[in-house]
């Protein structure tokens, strides 16, 4: 809640700027793989530059040192836009070449509807409403504060935050569907999403569960591949 947001905008900046040359001197890694990194980096630039050319904001690739998750997210402040990859979702295509990369145009519509759609003000202000309410629960054991009033006001920031997250995440879920047209790139994006999901939730069951209900809200698996399948479907009858 307190965090400084100029500071955090500063330090994600410095570290994407500073990636490429990092990698290019680290003398452990094979010359071949550094350069198939950064041609990755280069691509999925590439992706966000054009669905967002019309906002004229700079575009940060951040890579997180997550190798077990494939993951991505998005936070901005100002003029800058930072794409949070993980250091799994960037190497997938590298370490498993058979692996269809399609499905990076439903990740890229997903996150760029956040943007578009203006949600990530609504995130940000539901997340700190819900922050406030749990340091009123906390201080009610130090003060003598009445307990129900915090536990009203701590159970209607929890469900506005909910309500706030699941509604845009699903709105983003949508509209990353609709925008595609191509029955196998909907398909790569099914895999993907499923594959994610899983590898987030075999990392750490209980910090998953606790994360999707307090932190970070998603729809369930079952309503986004439920709603791939049926644009999937949709597909299949008008082209037949």
């Amino acid at each position: 809640m307190w965090i400084n947001r100029k500071k955090l905008a500063a330090f994600y900046k410095n570290s994407a700027a500073n990636y490429d040359i990092n990698l290019k001197e680290n003398k452990i890694l094979d010359q071949k793989v550094v350069e198939a990194i950064l041609e990755e980096k280069k691509k999925i630039t590439s992706y966000f530059v054009k669905q967002l050319k019309s906002h004229n904001r700079e575009i940060h690739i951040v890579i997180t040192n997550q190798t077990a998750v494939e993951s991505i997210s998005v936070f901005s402040y100002k003029n800058d836009i930072f794409i949070f990859v993980s250091a799994a979702l960037l190497a997938k295509p590298i370490d498993y070449p058979d692996t269809d990369p399609s499905y990076w145009e439903w990740l890229v519509n997903h996150e760029c509807t956040h943007i578009k759609g203006n949600h990530l003000p609504w995130i940000y202000w539901s997340n700190r409403l819900f922050t406030i309410s749990n340091l009123a629960l906390i201080l009610n054991l130090i003060l003598p504060f009445s307990i129900f009033y915090n536990l009203i006001f701590w159970l209607f920031s929890f469900t506005t935050q909910l309500l706030i997250r699941l509604g845009t995440e699903m709105h983003a879920d949508y509209t990353a569907t609709k925008l595609i047209c191509n029955s196998k790139t909907l398909e790569s994006a099914l895999l993907a999403i499923e594959r994610m999901t899983n590898q987030a939730y075999l990392s750490n069951k209980y910090h998953y569960v606790l994360s999707s209900i307090f932190v970070d809200p998603h729809p369930p698996l079952i309503l986004r591949k439920w709603l791939i399948k049926k644009r999937i479907s949709y597909l299949s009858q008008t082209s037949s």
